[in-house]
């Protein structure tokens, strides 16, 4: 494979993934977007038990925007109800 296809293939994979990162922000977003925990973990807003995956989200969220993706991301505190 000669140069050009290497990097044909590496711009094509790496808007591939640009591509499927904005697509799960969005997703998020689609169902409630993220809460912000006391602790300063993140949470999908749909699932507040799931902490691991709302800190990953958050960061998927913040490489594209330093990526020049700029995609909306509801963040909300979270309601202290959830920890009674």
């Amino acid at each position: 494979m000669s140069k050009s296809s290497n990097a044909l293939s590496r711009a094509t994979n790496e808007g591939e993934a640009i591509r499927q990162l904005t697509l799960l922000v969005r997703d998020i977003e689609a169902t409630g977007g993220l809460i912000k925990l006391p602790n300063g973990a993140h949470a999908p807003a749909a699932d507040p038990d799931w902490p691991d995956l709302g800190d990953r989200i958050f960061q998927v969220y913040q490489f594209l925007e330093d990526a020049g993706h700029r995609e909306p991301l509801s963040i909300h505190e979270a309601d202290s109800s959830l920890f009674e």
